[in-house]
C-alpha cells in the first residue's frame, strides 16, 4: 500500500477509535476493554478491507486511547445523542 493511503489508512482508523472511546465511556462510564478495542479495529479492518500491519494498528488503538482520554479530561467533553451523530455526519 503506498505510504498516503497507509497514512489515510491510519488517520481513519485513529478517529474511528478515539470516538469509538468516547461514545463508550458516555454509555458506561468506562473507557473500552482491550477485547473491545481488538474487535471494533477487526470490525474496521474488515469494513474497510484493510489488512495492514497489526503492529501499527495496536500503536493506533493505544494512541486512540490517550487521545480519548485527553479530550475528556482538557475539553471536558460531554456527549449526547446529537453530538455522537455529528460526528458521522458526510457533508
Amino acid at each position: 500500500m503506498p505510504l498516503r493511503q497507509d497514512l489515510r489508512a491510519q488517520a481513519e482508523l485513529l478517529a474511528y477509535l478515539v470516538i469509538s472511546q468516547l461514545v463508550t465511556r458516555h454509555a458506561t462510564g468506562n473507557w473500552m476493554s482491550v477485547e473491545h478495542t481488538v474487535e471494533s479495529v477487526q470490525m474496521w479492518a474488515k469494513s474497510t478491507k484493510q489488512d495492514g500491519d497489526l503492529r501499527r494498528r495496536v500503536m493506533v488503538a493505544t494512541r486512540a486511547y490517550d487521545f480519548a482520554v485527553r479530550i475528556e479530561s482538557d475539553i471536558h467533553l460531554t456527549l449526547n445523542g446529537s453530538a455522537v451523530a455529528s460526528m458521522f455526519d458526510v457533508c
